[in-house]
């Protein structure tokens, strides 16, 4: 399983709280908690797709070995 589907399985326990507790406000949280974790997914997407741009450009820093 790949960060992405950790994300999005995080967000789906949270709606599924949001879904049991009384409050509005409780809900309102959680709620929260759920959007915040999908948007981690699009910054994780944004992320990989930058880094895949550097790498079939041939400017991806990726590990060096030379000392500094």
């Amino acid at each position: 399983m790949n960060k992405s589907d950790d994300y999005r399985e995080k967000a789906e326990e949270c709606r599924r709280m949001a879904a049991a507790v009384s409050t509005p406000i409780d809900k309102a949280a959680w709620l929260q908690l759920a959007a915040a974790w999908l948007g981690l997914i699009r910054e994780q997407t944004a992320s990989e797709c930058f880094d895949a741009m550097e790498r079939d450009r041939g400017t991806y820093p990726g590990k060096s070995s030379a000392g500094h």
